[in-house]
């Protein structure tokens, strides 16, 4: 019998006499492997997360939001400022060089939408007509609220699909009252 023999015949040997030992040390690769896998997955799903966000907003946009004790890197002097103004967008629009489109943005969480028998509960967004081509949006029916709509303070809504679709399940939401 060779050397080489000999070594495997007393590994095996040691491997049938330490069964619980010699599966422990199988587990641990194994455990091992396992979570560079998980690891791997999350991070090309957040990697293509992030390819989506930047292919559908692009990398040309910056929100300004009011501060607020919640939002933790504004600078501490902003921290108690609560709202920013339609003048404030302006100021930014003329004082930034470079910029191109501004919306000021007012937005609300539950809001009621009604039409005969059927409610929604949305989110509304006050907001100004480049608003949707800052946000690379598209209207699915009827038109964006235009220039003309904010000079006469027009009482115009636009209506998410979903939303849309629950209120108006046979279509035709275009020129109808909510």
């Amino acid at each position: 019998m060779t050397r080489t023999q000999r070594l495997v015949n007393d590994v095996v040997a040691s491997l049938r006499t330490h069964k619980q030992r010699t599966a422990l040390l199988m587990i641990g690769p194994a455990i091992g492997a396992t979570v560079l896998a998980i690891v791997v997955a999350t991070a090309q799903g957040a990697e293509a997360r992030v390819r989506d966000l930047v292919a559908r907003i692009g990398l040309d946009m910056i929100m300004v939001r009011a501060g607020g004790e919640v939002q933790v890197f504004a600078p501490t002097a902003d921290r108690g400022l609560k709202v920013l103004v339609e003048p404030d967008a302006r100021a930014f629009e003329a004082g930034i060089p470079d910029v191109t489109m501004v919306s000021a943005v007012q937005n609300q969480r539950g809001i009621t939408v009604v039409n005969g028998d059927r409610v929604v509960t949305t989110r509304g967004f006050g907001v100004e007509p480049d608003w949707i081509e800052i946000r690379r949006w598209a209207v699915a029916e009827g038109e964006f609220i235009s220039d003309g709509d904010m000079a006469s303070m027009s009482r115009v809504v636009m209506l998410a699909v979903k939303v849309a679709n629950a209120l108006f399940p046979d279509g035709g939401a275009v020129g109808q009252t909510v």
